[in-house]
C-alpha cells in the first residue's frame, strides 16, 4: 500500500465494503462528541459571566457537536457501504473543516482573545473596589 493508492480519484469516492476499523473510528467520534458536551458543561458553569469567553465557546461546542454527530453518521453509512454517503470523500472533508477550525481558534485564543480579556479583567478589577451605587450599569 503505497502512497499513489491516495492520490487516486477512486479511492476518495468509492464504496468499500471493507472497513477495518469501525470500532475506534466510532470510539473517537463519541469521545468528540462527549467533548462537545463536556465544552458546553464548563462554559456555563465557570464562564457564565465573562463576555468575551462565552461566545467563543458556544460557538465551539455547536461546531465539535456537530462534527461528533456527523462524524458518527459517516461511520455508520460507511460501515453500512451506502453508496452517496459512504465515501471517504466526506469524512475527508468532515475532518479538513474541522482541522481548518481548530486553526481559526488558535489563530483567536493566541491573537484577538487576549487583548480582549485584559481589558475584561481591569474592569473587572476596577469594579471590584466600588460601591454598588457608583458602579456603571
Amino acid at each position: 500500500m503505497g502512497i499513489n493508492q491516495f492520490l487516486v480519484k477512486g479511492y476518495f469516492f468509492s464504496n468499500s465494503t471493507e472497513f477495518k476499523f469501525f470500532i475506534p473510528w466510532l470510539l473517537f467520534y463519541i469521545f468528540i462528541f462527549l467533548t462537545s458536551i463536556l465544552v458546553r458543561y464548563i462554559t456555563f458553569t465557570k464562564f457564565r459571566q465573562n463576555p468575551v469567553l462565552k461566545p467563543v465557546l458556544i460557538r465551539t461546542f455547536w461546531v465539535v457537536f456537530i462534527g461528533g454527530m456527523l462524524g458518527i453518521f459517516f461511520t455508520f453509512f460507511r460501515f453500512e457501504a451506502i453508496p452517496y454517503l459512504g465515501m471517504r470523500f466526506w469524512t475527508y472533508l468532515w475532518a479538513l473543516t474541522l482541522l481548518i477550525y481548530a486553526f481559526y481558534l488558535g489563530f483567536l485564543f493566541y491573537f484577538k482573545l487576549p487583548p480582549k480579556l485584559k481589558e475584561f479583567n481591569e474592569k473587572l478589577r476596577r469594579e471590584k473596589w466600588l460601591s454598588r451605587k457608583n458602579r456603571k450599569k
